[in-house]
């Protein structure tokens, strides 16, 4: 079976200080497998400024922090309530993990999903 469809990618930064990634890992699995029908995770570090929500010309000096990378794709028609369905999954991971979480980083872009099965 050679399956080629449009496709809406999803890449979604969570990060905090001391970010507890297997936790997490644990309480997005059965959730976004069941939702989506699975979801990539990739262990980050990054640095983040606390003003860096705003249009400014420079920034402060920002902290390393660690945390995840979600990668998952939906058909273009399902991109609004992927959206919503992120946000409201990614607060019951904050209030249920205690997490400092403010800000989500997410990005949206089309691509071509192609599949093959091997014998």
């Amino acid at each position: 079976m050679n399956d080629t469809a449009q496709r809406i990618r999803f890449t979604v930064l969570i990060s905090a200080q001391n970010f507890p990634y297997d936790q997490a890992i644990d309480f997005l699995t059965p959730r976004l497998s069941q939702q989506f029908a699975g979801a990539s995770f990739q262990k980050i570090d990054g640095t983040w400024s606390a003003d860096g929500h705003l249009d400014l010309e420079h920034y402060q000096t920002g902290m390393i922090e660690n945390g995840v990378l979600i990668r998952l794709s939906v058909m273009p028609e399902q991109q609004e309530v992927t959206y919503q369905s992120l946000q409201n999954t990614l607060q019951q991971m904050k209030n249920t993990l205690g997490l400092p979480i403010e800000w989500i980083h997410v990005e949206t872009e089309s691509v071509i999903a192609k599949h093959f099965q091997l014998d």
